[in-house]
């Protein structure tokens, strides 16, 4: 890890998102990997919602990043957020 990078571990927006929340929504699967594979952040890191990375990757319809973060990162699919959605909740609800 790079003096550059080390920013970006600690970055988190008013509502407890960090970058792997905001690739998860992008959909973007080779930024997901970086991030969790060469940055270090953690995938079970939750908003102040209590959503996680996979929480807003199904959310927004990306099934491809929600499936990556599933089987790479051990992420369970029982997982809810502070609302008591599951993944499919959420995944549901996009057109």
């Amino acid at each position: 890890m790079t003096k550059s990078t080390i920013g970006y571990r600690h970055f988190e927006d008013e509502l407890g998102a960090n970058l792997l929340h905001y690739a998860a929504r992008s959909g973007s699967v080779s930024i997901l990997e970086y991030l969790v594979k060469e940055i270090g952040l953690d995938p079970h890191h939750r908003r102040t919602n209590g959503s996680l990375p996979a929480h807003d990757a199904a959310a927004h319809g990306h099934l491809s990043a929600f499936l990556w973060l599933l089987q790479a990162t051990e992420t369970s699919t029982a997982d809810r957020d502070n609302f008591g959605h599951t993944f499919l909740h959420l995944a549901s609800r996009y057109d």
